[in-house]
C-alpha cells in the first residue's frame, strides 16, 4: 500500500481525522447543520450501531454526516430523489404491495377466499337438501290423507281406490324431482360464485 493510501485510511480511522469526543458535540454538530434529531435518538442509535463510535472513542465528522444523510430529516433541504427503480424490482414491490394489501382485506372480512364461499355454499346445499328430505314425506302424507278425507266425505269407499299404495310413487317422483332442482341449484350457485369473483 503506498504512503499516500496509508495516510488517507488512517486519516478516516485514526486518532487525525477530525472527530467529536461525545454525543453531546455530535448533538451540537448536527443541530447546527439543520438536522432535527434529539439527544436520546443519538443514544439509542450509537447503541443500535447506526451511528458508530470510533475505536479510540469519539466520532470521525464522515461517519456523523453519513450517519445523518442517512438517517435523519434535515426541514428545508430535500434528500437527492432516489435512483429509479428497475422494472423488476418495480413489479416485485408492486406485488408484495398487492398481496399486504390483499391479506389485510381478508382479515377486516371485505373478501373471502373462493374456497370458503364454495364450501359455505355447498353446506347450506347440504342442509337445505336434508330439510326438504324430510318435508316430503310428511307433505306426500298430508296429501294423501286430505284426498282419502274429500272421497270418504263424498261417500266413497277409499280402501277400493287403492290410494295408501300410491304413497311411496309420490314419494320416489318427489326425491327424483328434489334431487334434479338441487343439482341445478348447486350447479347455479357455483357459477354464480365463478362469476362474482372474477367480477
Amino acid at each position: 500500500m503506498s504512503k499516500a493510501k496509508k495516510q488517507e485510511k488512517h486519516n478516516e480511522t485514526g486518532h487525525d481525522a477530525p472527530r467529536l469526543k461525545s454525543i453531546p458535540e455530535v448533538l451540537n454538530y448536527l443541530t447546527g447543520q439543520g438536522f432535527k434529531v434529539a439527544r436520546r435518538t443519538l443514544y439509542l442509535h450509537k447503541q443500535q450501531g447506526i451511528l458508530r463510535e470510533q475505536v479510540g472513542g469519539g466520532f470521525s465528522l464522515k461517519a456523523v454526516d453519513d450517519y445523518a444523510r442517512r438517517n435523519l430529516d434535515r426541514p428545508g433541504i430535500y434528500a437527492p430523489a432516489p435512483a429509479m427503480l428497475t422494472d423488476d424490482k418495480a413489479r416485485l414491490l408492486k406485488a408484495q404491495a398487492n398481496k399486504i394489501e390483499f391479506e389485510n382485506e381478508l382479515k377486516t372480512g371485505k373478501y373471502m377466499l373462493r374456497e370458503d364461499v364454495e364450501a359455505r355454499w355447498v353446506r347450506a346445499a347440504a342442509f337445505l337438501k336434508q330439510d326438504l328430505l324430510n318435508f316430503g314425506p310428511r307433505m306426500v302424507d298430508l296429501a294423501l290423507e286430505l284426498v282419502i278425507k274429500q272421497l270418504r266425505t263424498a261417500g266413497i269407499d277409499t280402501d277400493a281406490t287403492g290410494l295408501h299404495s300410491i304413497g311411496p310413487d309420490l314419494l320416489e317422483s318427489y326425491d327424483r324431482g328434489l334431487e334434479l332442482w338441487l343439482d341445478r341449484y348447486v350447479q347455479d350457485g357455483k357459477k354464480h360464485v365463478q362469476e362474482s369473483m372474477q367480477a
